[in-house]
């Protein structure tokens, strides 16, 4: 992996962007924004959840199995979500932070 970022990074334009020549450095590219993106989930995450996505190879992975554990679908779920929905209430102070006033 240090390799195909070191690869990367002399690919670098002046602008800061890894010029694409077709399949010659696609898979460094990919991998470069791949590991990014890995980076950015590790980071966020608690001890507790990362023991999921131990064995992930890659961002999409790591992405799919937090989606498995943690999204719920059932009935009692989604009662729950639309409970909360209808019990948010309109004030006058959202009133006048989310519209300007018109004078």
């Amino acid at each position: 992996m240090k390799e195909i970022c070191e690869e990367a990074m002399d690919q670098v334009t002046t602008t800061g962007v890894i010029k694409l020549e077709g399949a010659k450095n696609w898979n460094v590219w990919w991998l470069t924004k791949d590991a990014k993106a890995q980076s950015l989930i590790v980071t966020r995450l608690s001890e507790e959840v990362m023991l999921h996505i131990l064995t992930c190879g890659s961002a999409n992975g790591m992405w799919r199995k937090l989606h498995s554990v943690y999204e719920q679908k059932s009935d009692t779920s989604i009662h729950i979500v639309q409970q909360q929905f209808f019990q948010y209430k309109y004030t006058e102070y959202m009133n006048k932070k989310a519209i300007p006033a018109f004078t």
